[in-house]
């Protein structure tokens, strides 16, 4: 079984950034750095959550509906 090489994982990238960046301005102590951060890692995790519901809906149609590991 080959490792799946890190440009499987590109599209994962643009989510984390938002909220380390969101991170960064949430801590930052200024009330407007602050809620743009929050929105900021509220976008990101939501992107988030939508790319692992993608790929898991990709996976299964991959593998005739069933999990990898059943194989």
């Amino acid at each position: 079984m080959a490792r799946p090489s890190l440009w499987n994982y590109l599209n994962e990238l643009e989510p984390t950034l938002l909220v380390l960046v969101g991170f960064v301005l949430f801590v930052f102590p200024e009330p407007a750095t602050s809620a743009f951060g929050a929105g900021l890692m509220l976008l990101g995790a939501s992107w988030w959550v939508y790319e692992w519901g993608v790929g898991s809906v990709a996976v299964s149609r991959l593998t005739g509906g069933r999990l990898a590991r059943e194989r």
